[in-house]
């Protein structure tokens, strides 16, 4: 397995490596597509089928959570805390359920990753953690809290300059050894594009099927990061919604089974009413319906909230 370098990077697998095999599924008869199908309902009727996203009223309209062999794409415009969100997510799956998780990292280098986490985790504003400047009683609560985190079922990696092959073949080998219960990579639009083709797809529409067929040939939900265009921004309440907001709609329009538009008016107003709440837009759901959920986010430490939740 590739090691970190010391800025927290993981160099690229090699190529012979990226190109693994694709096998063809075989046929399956409906005589046992038919019990696994009953199989997957009464899993979903005790909540056991799923992996929850934390917030109620979403996991209520997805039918209980992410569910495996999913691509989600979480978006929104320049911080409105797409990369928050996912670090919800990470945090719900492995330090709350235990559960293995991988976390690609595009946007920052993982010791960067690290301290988000932390300010989430322990209520310490995520500046005061950057800058080192916490008082006394905080650090000895980040120092309790690191030591119990240590041993959380969570991989990073920071993929810099992998294309979408890279990501999926590494993740997919890593899974041999371990099988992950989500799988979340912060950077759609960051993905490389493959050297030297012109003729392959847009690098955002190349990572989005990859995640997606990455996330049904391991059987877990895939969740994305990815930035909207300006479209939003010419509306009179800043709001996003439709999938024509995105950079290239054809690709997470077509390919994404849930798309999660991230929102929040504070962001715009300072003084509105609605500051620290946050709106998850569901632009798109393969298998029900779409809905807008109210959540709670708190800036300084980066944290996303139930607010049906004490």
């Amino acid at each position: 397995m590739p090691v970190p370098d010391e800025d927290g990077r993981t160099p690229a697998p090699d190529l012979i490596d990226a190109q693994r095999r694709d096998p063809l599924d075989e046929a399956v008869p409906m005589g046992v597509l038919l019990p696994a199908a009953l199989a997957t309902m009464y899993a979903r009727a005790e909540n056991t089928f799923s992996t929850p996203t934390g917030f109620q009223e979403l996991d209520t309209l997805l039918g209980g959570g992410l569910s495996p062999g999913t691509l989600t794409v979480v978006a929104s415009r320049p911080s409105m805390g797409t990369s928050s969100l996912l670090l919800h997510l990470c945090r719900v799956t492995a330090f709350r359920r235990r559960r293995p998780v991988v976390l690609a990292g595009y946007q920052m280098p993982g010791h960067e990753l690290a301290l988000r986490l932390l300010s989430a985790e322990t209520s310490v504003p995520l500046g005061e953690l950057r800058a080192g400047t916490m008082g006394l009683d905080d650090s000895a609560r980040v120092v309790r809290r690191t030591a119990e985190l240590a041993g959380a079922p969570l991989s990073v990696i920071t993929p810099a300059g992998w294309t979408a092959t890279h990501l999926t073949s590494y993740i997919a080998d890593l899974s041999t050894d371990e099988k992950f219960e989500l799988v979340v990579v912060d950077g759609l639009d960051d993905v490389r594009p493959w050297p030297s083709d012109e003729s392959r797809d847009p690098p955002v529409t190349e990572a989005a099927r990859a995640l997606k067929e990455l996330a049904m040939e391991l059987k877990v939900p895939v969740v994305a990061g990815a930035q909207l265009g300006g479209r939003p921004e010419e509306r009179a309440d800043r709001r996003p919604g439709p999938l024509t907001d995105f950079r290239r709609p054809d690709a997470v329009g077509h390919i994404a089974d849930v798309v999660i538009m991230v929102h929040r008016e504070d962001a715009y107003e300072p003084g509105s009413s609605r500051a620290g709440e946050a709106d998850l837009i569901v632009a798109k759901h393969r298998h029900g319906p779409k809905a807008t959920v109210t959540v709670t986010f708190e800036e300084r430490y980066g944290r996303f909230a139930d607010p049906s939740v004490s």
